[in-house]
């Protein structure tokens, strides 16, 4: 039996299951975006997934129709107050304003992420469209428009392809999609939000840093900055996980929104999944999940150092002095295991970028998958439908809801 043949019985395996998921496929926690510009959006955390098959001495890992290992996006809008969060699994878009809960629609399909507009009226959500029936095909992207105040989707724009993050120009005028690639270097694709059309698509790398089968350049996160000048790609490298797995280092590429050229191309440690700028547009972070490091890198020189935290970085997000990041840790199941020296409980860290100490922990029952900032408190995201929690960056009070409950309605 041959490659093929065996991913054929998988195939079938997965149309046993109402919901898409078997054991034997693991729902893996992929990609992440976040966008900060001052004093409009301070982070949008996106993820999405992939289908894990091993067999033997081989493991694939093929972009899903969903979200990180949560099924989860967060974001936040400094300028409205709101927070928007989508859940693959529920397939429901919930917005909440200052603690309470102002939207809650339904989405029809699985989404992979969501940003929020700089003026907060309207949330952008994407979607892959997965043909469950070939787990080879990448399905039909498209990238919803929502109407908070309306409460409704207002248009849908096909994209095409696999989208993995999404982030909205600073002028609202443009929404940056991210696409993955199963052979080739993934993809940025531009839509002009007036028209609700693409006008350009580019490569996401200057080169491809896949080595395997279905390898490919995964960009795994996006942010744009404050001038909207420049656009940041966090590329994962192969995209291979799983047991036995040996992720690559990852890149980040710079790219010119006038030329769409990579005008600089960066490395970062071993399977990247979070990006995140400081308020002010200075330094970007990079969280690494395999070697359990932050890369920080100085956006004028464009020099980098090291951090080292106790376990894979799971999330991360800068805190608005922006001389502190807020970092979540520990060991997500749903990626490749860790090395037995980086495993870790559960927590949530706050890390002078500076001294690249650990200044405070704070422990978390599950492991957080998504994190973003707002004001004093940090919303963020626990794995697998086991809730949404609120961090009082005060107190450090730690607040914990079901699923969707992000809010009072």
């Amino acid at each position: 039996m041959d490659v093929f043949d065996q991913l054929k019985l998988e195939e079938q395996k997965v149309k046993l299951n109402t919901n898409g998921w078997i054991e034997s496929f693991a729902f893996l926690g992929f990609g992440a975006g976040v966008n900060s510009f001052i004093g409009i959006i301070v982070a949008a955390i996106i993820f999405v997934g992939t289908f894990s098959i091993s067999f033997g001495n081989c493991n694939f890992n093929f972009p899903g129709s969903g979200s990180n290992s949560s099924g989860s996006s967060i974001a936040s809008n400094s300028q409205s107050g709101e927070v928007a969060y989508v859940d693959a699994f529920l397939n429901n878009l919930v917005v909440t304003a200052k603690g309470s809960q102002i939207a809650s629609i339904s989405t029809t399909q699985t989404a992979m992420g969501v940003a929020l507009s700089p003026d907060g009226n309207t949330a952008y959500i994407i979607y892959s469209n997965f043909d469950s029936s070939n787990i080879l095909s990448v399905g039909i992207g498209e990238l919803d428009v929502v109407s908070i105040q309306l409460k409704s989707v207002i248009a849908s724009i096909p994209i095409g392809g696999l989208p993995t993050a999404v982030v909205i120009s600073p002028n609202g005028q443009y929404a940056y999609v991210a696409f993955a690639s199963l052979s080739v270097p993934g993809s940025i694709s531009v839509v002009d939000l007036s028209s609700n059309k693409i006008t350009n698509t580019f490569s996401a790398s200057s080169t491809d840093t896949g080595a395997s089968l279905f390898s490919g350049s995964y960009p795994v996160g996006l942010a744009i900055s404050a001038d909207g000048s420049l656009l940041y790609v966090l590329n994962n490298g192969d995209g291979i996980f799983g047991p036995g797995a040996n992720p690559t280092y990852g890149t980040l590429s710079v790219i010119s929104t006038k030329t769409f050229q990579t005008v600089k191309s960066i490395s970062v440690g071993k399977d990247p999944q979070f990006l995140s700028i400081s308020p002010d547009g200075s330094k970007l972070a990079v969280g690494n999940y395999f070697d359990s490091t932050i890369t920080m890198i100085d956006l004028t020189s464009y020099l980098t150092n090291t951090i080292s935290v106790q376990s894979g970085v799971t999330a991360l997000a800068f805190l608005p002095n922006g001389s502190q990041l807020l970092v979540s840790s520990g060991s997500d199941p749903a990626l490749e295991p860790l090395p037995s020296s980086h495993k870790y409980p559960d927590n949530l860290s706050i890390v002078d970028v500076n001294s690249g100490k650990i200044v405070k922990e704070i422990t978390t029952p599950n492991s957080v998958v998504g994190v973003t900032v707002l004001g004093n408190s940090c919303y963020f995201i626990y794995g697998y439908q086991a809730g949404l929690g609120i961090l009082d960056l005060s107190s450090y009070k730690l607040t914990t809801s079901g699923p969707m409950n992000l809010g009072t309605k």
